[in-house]
């Protein structure tokens, strides 16, 4: 009887030594991937969504850029991944599209998807045409009061004015001649536009075409005169 009760003890404690080993390995220390806005965030959120400006028609003529803006509603994460659908041209990791130098026709086209980083299933995806650059300018007649205030007036004083400047426009006012110029001597004005700044105007726009882009600089490198 004894004998039966220690062979009893020793089965019931190897049972429980498997148990707790057992319990043990469930409980070993795992690692974990932090995500771009820390590791509590809601991503559960029925309503949220993601918007990416410009949206239609964004056509990229060879050779050149276009900045890409992600809007993220419903989650407090703005964190965005870009990729494209396939080799015609790359985009960084802040949404800068440059277009290929050549291509084999005249246009061609690849997907750009946008996706949240901290809701997966929330992705955005915009159509970028590439086209073959064909512009032909001609700077003959460049003048402050015939191309760069109308461009200003189109492109620009929407948020750069007096009215807007402080909620939209970065403190960056854009109204008169005076504004023009300081901004068009310094270099910013044509660093923004044709996107060697860090700056990218028209923002949530497509990017200027070309012509406008090089008059504002035929038109500084003259001084940028009042004529």
């Amino acid at each position: 009887m004894k004998r039966c009760l220690s062979v009893f003890r020793v089965l019931f404690v190897g049972l429980v030594s498997l148990s707790w080993l057992s319990c043990e390995n469930l409980q070993l220390p795992q690692s974990y991937e932090r995500g771009p806005c820390g590791d509590n965030v809601d991503t559960t959120i029925a309503d949220a969504g993601i918007f990416v400006m410009p949206r239609y028609d964004v056509v990229v003529p060879t050779g050149s850029q276009q900045q890409f803006w992600s809007d993220i509603q419903g989650i407090s994460c703005s964190a965005v991944s870009f990729r494209l659908s396939g080799p015609l041209g790359s985009v960084d990791a802040k949404g800068l599209y440059t277009a290929p130098s050549t291509i084999a026709g005249s246009r061609d086209s690849v997907l750009l998807f946008i996706q949240s980083a901290a809701k997966r299933s929330l992705i955005d995806t915009i159509r970028i045409y590439v086209t073959r650059f064909t512009d032909t300018c001609d700077f003959s007649n460049v003048t402050y009061s015939g191309t760069i205030e109308p461009l200003m007036q189109e492109q620009c004083t929407g948020c750069h004015s007096q009215q807007n400047y402080v909620k939209s426009g970065g403190g960056v006012i854009l109204e008169t001649y005076e504004d023009v110029k300081r901004y068009a001597l310094d270099g910013r004005l044509v660093a923004t536009m044709d996107y060697s700044s860090p700056y990218k105007m028209p923002k949530n726009s497509l990017k200027l075409p070309y012509c406008s882009i090089e008059a504002v600089r035929v038109w500084v490198k003259k001084g940028a005169p009042n004529d």
